[in-house]
């Protein structure tokens, strides 16, 4: 009897699934997955030992209901990030035990948003003793933009420039906006935000 090609393609789709979740925790040991209103729909990993809730109970809630308190800025900062540019790398963030409201040790954190999947973002969390150090890197981030605040940033150059992180290569565009504070309070919304992506 032939095989039913609707079983097979649906196994050859489970099986590069189960190869990608494969790939990905080469890196991670949490992943998630947030619809486009960050509410999760996916989550696998030792979710346990760091929010205090199974994976299978992670679904359904917030991405922010697992966040530690004093990180939710960051977080809305940095999912600001992949809503213009796709990719969120090498962050640090704490999750929260729905236990005692403790912090997590930071965890580094990348995430994307892939809009041929309905605006879904994919994230991963990883232990890692780099995690801390990142931290103060990534501590002041507007909400709205992701970007850093100006001291935060120029730390980072210099950081990045000492540890040979940035080389003769690389180049910085600096592009000063004077008297944005006026042009933002003449535009509408869509504008700026337009301006400001």
């Amino acid at each position: 009897m032939p095989d039913d090609p609707a079983n097979s393609q649906g196994a050859r789709i489970r099986a590069d699934r189960d190869r990608f979740v494969a790939m990905a925790f080469c890196w991670a040991d949490i992943l998630i997955e947030c619809d486009s209103d960050e509410k999760i729909v996916f989550a696998v990993g030792p979710t346990e030992s760091q929010t205090g809730r199974k994976s299978s109970e992670l679904i359904g809630s917030s991405l922010e209901d697992m966040i530690f308190n004093e990180d939710l800025s960051l977080i809305r900062g940095l999912l600001a990030i992949p809503r213009k540019s796709g990719r969120i790398e090498d962050a640090s963030v704490r999750l929260r035990s729905s236990k005692n409201g403790k912090a997590s040790d930071p965890l580094l954190f990348v995430g994307y948003r892939l809009e041929d999947l309905d605006d879904h973002y994919f994230i991963a969390f990883r232990s890692s003793k780099s995690a801390g150090v990142r931290r103060g890197q990534e501590k002041d981030r507007d909400s709205e933009t992701g970007l850093q605040n100006a001291d935060t940033f120029a730390n980072r150059v210099k950081d990045a420039v000492a540890s040979g992180e940035v080389g003769e290569d690389s180049m910085l565009s600096l592009i000063s906006l004077q008297g944005m504070e006026g042009l933002s309070e003449r535009m509408d919304d869509e504008a700026e935000q337009r301006l400001l992506n």
